[in-house]
């Protein structure tokens, strides 16, 4: 019996050896080249997932969410292409879109509104109370960020902005919330402003094709896409799901 233990008590250490062989010694670091940058295999035609792994790895770590200032008066939405900049202040809220060099697209703008039964239309810029921001989701390629709070039609209803940020574009859905039991809005929308003498170019597909002028039809307009002189090109795109009803350029 001892013999047997002896031998079973020999066998574990040489595993043991060979398990401190095989995971033990020094760290492996990362071959670098001479210039002290990481190598990077080119595995574009390994496999049909190639393409796939690499962008991951590309957009990997693309996007960042932060407060702007230690008293949280605006939140930046930032991905390899853009940034957002949300003030969360009462009166005269809204946010500005730039590009990743900082160049703005849109400013101060982003606005949620709502058009009661009296036809009166209320803005979440001129909410009397402040916003407030939750990320809900957060991760290496991906930022759900809500900005709520925001009153439409004092006491009745409430807009949540969300923001789902990616490295290389962003979503915006906006939400309406009643704090009770009540009838309406007629209607409620968001609206971007861009002055116009801001814009060098407009394009505009819809149902009929593509215009260069307002013509498109609100109902079937698949992009809308303007080119911001000496900054760049922003467009905007419907989902398909039919949740936006329609999109109008004026």
């Amino acid at each position: 019996m001892a013999y047997y233990i002896r031998r079973l008590l020999a066998m574990l250490l040489s595993l043991t050896a060979c398990l401190s062989a095989v995971f033990g010694g020094t760290a492996v670091t990362p071959w670098r080249a001479d210039d002290g940058e990481p190598r990077i295999n080119d595995i574009s035609g390994d496999s049909n997932l190639s393409p796939s792994v690499l962008l991951a790895s590309a957009l990997s770590n693309g996007v960042q969410c932060v407060y702007v200032n230690e008293k949280r008066t605006a939140y930046k939405m930032a991905n390899r292409n853009m940034a957002l900049i949300h003030t969360l202040g009462k009166y005269g809220n809204g946010a500005t879109l730039t590009n990743a060099a900082g160049e703005a697209y849109i400013r101060n703008s982003f606005d949620a509104w709502c058009r009661d039964a009296d036809g009166r239309v209320w803005r979440a810029s001129e909410s009397d109370q402040a916003g407030r921001v939750n990320t809900i989701r957060l991760g290496k390629y991906y930022y759900d960020v809500h900005v709520r709070d925001y009153d439409l039609t004092p006491g009745a209803f409430k807009v949540d902005k969300e923001f789902h940020v990616w490295a290389d574009r962003l979503y915006l859905q906006y939400s309406l919330f009643a704090d009770e039991a009540m009838h309406g809005p007629e209607a409620f929308g968001a609206e971007i402003r861009i002055p116009a003498a801001d814009v060098a170019a407009v394009e505009i597909k819809d149902a009929a094709g593509e215009h260069t002028d307002l013509t498109a039809d609100p109902e079937t307009v698949r992009y809308a896409a303007f080119d911001i002189a000496g900054v760049g090109v922003v467009g905007f795109i419907p989902p398909e799901s039919g949740e936006t009803r329609s999109l109008a350029v004026t």
